[in-house]
């Protein structure tokens, strides 16, 4: 039961401290930009977070399933093997993504949001979407 309490305990601060951290970003993009410039960065964000939603494309999910399955039953060659496949999966998808949000930025900027200076905030947040799978793809381990 202590182990318990204890992981709630360490959860519970790293979620307060995570929206601290919010917090304080949003006010100094606030203090930085004004209101008008904090809107469009978060419609920008907004539709950044929807791309890499769907760049993901449930691979965190999936994996985790396959993963543990696999890793329970001591398959560690299918734990690699399935880990592999979700990423280039998710590395093509996050990068269509990226890609689609750059071509319609101007679409979603004028059409959707009736912002037009909102154009490059959504191509900005774009390199956002493919440098996830990039960061993620960087830090690991050769084949």
């Amino acid at each position: 039961m202590a182990e318990v309490v204890r992981g709630a305990a360490v959860a519970l601060a790293l979620k307060v401290l995570g929206a601290l951290l919010t917090f304080s970003l949003n006010v100094l993009i606030a203090r930085m930009f004004g209101a008008s410039g904090t809107g469009v960065f978060s419609l920008a964000f907004t539709v950044m977070t929807i791309a890499t939603v769907l760049g993901r494309m449930g691979m965190d999910n999936t994996l985790l399933r396959f993963v543990a399955a696999n890793a329970a039953g001591g398959r560690w060659a299918a734990v690699k093997g399935v880990y592999w496949k979700g990423l280039r999966i998710s590395t093509a998808a996050s990068l269509v993504a990226a890609i689609a949000l750059v071509v319609a930025a101007p679409w979603l900027a004028t059409g959707v949001f009736h912002k037009p200076d909102l154009t490059p905030a959504i191509r900005w947040m774009a390199l956002a979407v493919s440098k996830q799978r990039a960061l993620e793809r960087a830090g690991l381990p050769p084949k």
